[in-house]
């Protein structure tokens, strides 16, 4: 279908919107349930029984203000009266809800005809109603649903605005205290805030205390208190709201205002991620990937992986590209490592940009590409990948691909460096000692040699040795030459194991000498 990739972005924004607003969205009856049952039918394509799914929806739990005089109605009927459902859920304020209602019809609809819906300022507000609770979710998705918009945003989210707030008085609060602390004019405002949010969380609203204990949790407006986090965050991940569980087991598992329990951590991640909350899901993969807090379990990994990948998270794109280049959980498939590589590229993900440069520059899922190679370590280095940095910076020096260039190649050298990169770190010594970074200077040739070594780098242990024992830019000092040769040589480094080998033979032929 043309329309594939904006309505499942559509769908994902869904998820996002229950994120935002917690579990308990319908008294009484579980709306993930519905929500999953929905979701399942419409990725598998699934569009029979209409009429029967839209009322499981329906019953799920409509709030009181939803128009029913003509439930009937509402319930039997199909895609080209899409139009007068979506107006009449429109009294209700539970953008959810009728956000819902609307994109389940999108999904048999063309791209056209959405913009037709969209076109209409009522329904233009369900879509304005979502994009307003994705704001974290993928720039892709705030576009795909604003490029429909034939007007205002503003305008559309006042009208959501004034729905919602004649509704629910704790609400209205946290409504209220949304927008002074999305554009506070004084320190006043950001009070004012405060006070809306713990007047809702009196009332124990979920939104209120995942926001309030977010505010404690980073310091903002507030002084920092995870305590106080944690005891919001844990009121709110009681009513099933996934974003607290969330944060409530990373806290568990960085002991943030609570004793280090990754076991914990591993068992609220679950708790979130079978409620689709992608950093949950993401998370939840590393715990399986490393073994912490769960058994170690590849494919398990790989799963919820890949389901936060295709919700669009970066982070979980990269790792699933690498566990399809590496086989781990999944068969060896580098042309999917490639495809997962290119989607969190594209999302500016550095380490997914310096991961596609190395299948371009290798030729694995892709031809051998130098140019295109060189195009993605250049973004991922400007996006401060170190590896990606010292990967230009031995480009350069060697002109493999581009103009050799020592000037350009000791520029990537220095900020790799700055980052840790211990292979940068030795060849700016490796540039001081032989002169290419102008003049021979030897005393940054050992500071360089020096943080090397100092992070394992066992060819820098061994000129460090060469400079001891030679006093380059350093008072001569042979057993600590002897002593950076044997660090060298435990890790293997030919060279100094030469020198030792040649400093024994030296000491028998004088203890030979002494004997005869």
């Amino acid at each position: 279908m043309e329309g594939n990739i904006l309505q499942i972005d559509l769908l994902y924004a869904l998820i996002k919107v229950r994120q935002c607003l917690g579990g308990v969205i319908f008294k009484d009856k579980s709306f993930h349930k519905v929500f999953e049952e929905l979701f399942k039918k419409i990725l598998k394509d699934d569009c029979t029984g209409e009429t029967e799914l839209l009322l499981k929806i329906y019953n799920a739990g409509v709030p009181a203000r939803i128009y029913h005089a003509d439930s009937n109605s509402v319930i039997g009927v199909i895609n080209e009266e899409t139009q007068k459902i979506a107006r009449k859920f429109y009294l209700q304020p539970n953008a959810v809800f009728h956000a819902i209602v609307l994109w389940y019809f999108v999904i048999e609809l063309s791209n056209e005809d959405v913009e037709k819906i969209c076109a209409d300022p009522t329904l233009a507000a369900l879509a304005v109603s979502v994009t307003n609770f994705c704001r974290t979710q993928t720039v892709r998705v705030q576009q795909s649903l604003l490029s429909l918009l034939g007007q205002s945003a503003a305008d559309v989210e006042a009208d959501i605005h004034e729905a919602d707030t004649e509704a629910d008085p704790v609400h209205t609060n946290y409504t209220k205290a949304l927008a002074l602390l999305q554009a506070p004019q004084s320190a006043q405002d950001i009070k004012q805030a405060i006070s809306y949010l713990q007047e809702a969380c009196a009332a124990h609203y979920a939104p209120a205390l995942v926001c309030l204990g977010n505010l404690y949790y980073h310091g903002q407006g507030v002084a920092q208190d995870f305590g106080k986090a944690f005891e919001l965050m844990s009121q709110a991940a009681s009513q099933g709201v996934a974003a607290a569980q969330t944060r409530l087991a990373w806290m568990y598992q960085q002991a943030e205002g609570v004793a280090q329990d990754p076991v914990k951590a591993a068992t609220l991640y679950t708790l979130a991620a079978k409620q689709w909350d992608i950093y949950a899901q993401n998370n939840l993969a590393i715990m399986y990937y490393e073994g912490n807090g769960v058994v170690k379990d590849y494919v398990q990994a790989a799963f919820w992986c890949q389901r936060a990948a295709e919700a669009g998270l970066s982070e979980a794109q990269d790792m699933l590209g690498l566990m399809f280049y590496n086989g781990c959980g999944v068969n060896n498939d580098d042309i999917q490592a490639v495809a997962w590589f290119t989607a969190a590229a594209k999302q500016g993900n550095a380490d997914a940009q310096q991961h596609l440069a190395v299948m371009y520059y290798n030729g694995r899922g892709v031809e051998e590409d130098l140019p295109t190679a060189m195009h993605w370590f250049t973004l991922a280095a400007e996006n401060q990948n170190p590896q990606a940095q010292y990967t230009l910076g031995t480009l350069y020096s060697s002109g493999e691909g581009v103009p050799q260039d020592d000037a350009t190649a000791l520029y990537w050298f220095r900020k790799a460096a700055a980052l840790g990169q211990v292979n940068a770190q030795y060849m700016l010594g490796v540039f001081y000692y032989e002169g290419r970074a102008g003049v021979v200077d030897w005393e940054q040739a050992l500071y360089y040699f020096e943080l090397a070594a100092q992070n394992g780098h066992a060819t820098a242990q061994y000129m460090l040795g060469e400079m001891y024992n030679a006093g380059q830019g350093v008072a001569p000092n042979p057993s600590m030459a002897i002593s950076c040769w044997h660090k060298a040589a435990s890790q293997g480094e030919p060279h100094a194991r030469a020198r030792l080998d040649e400093l024994r033979r030296r000491s028998d032929l004088l203890n030979r000498f002494r004997d005869w």
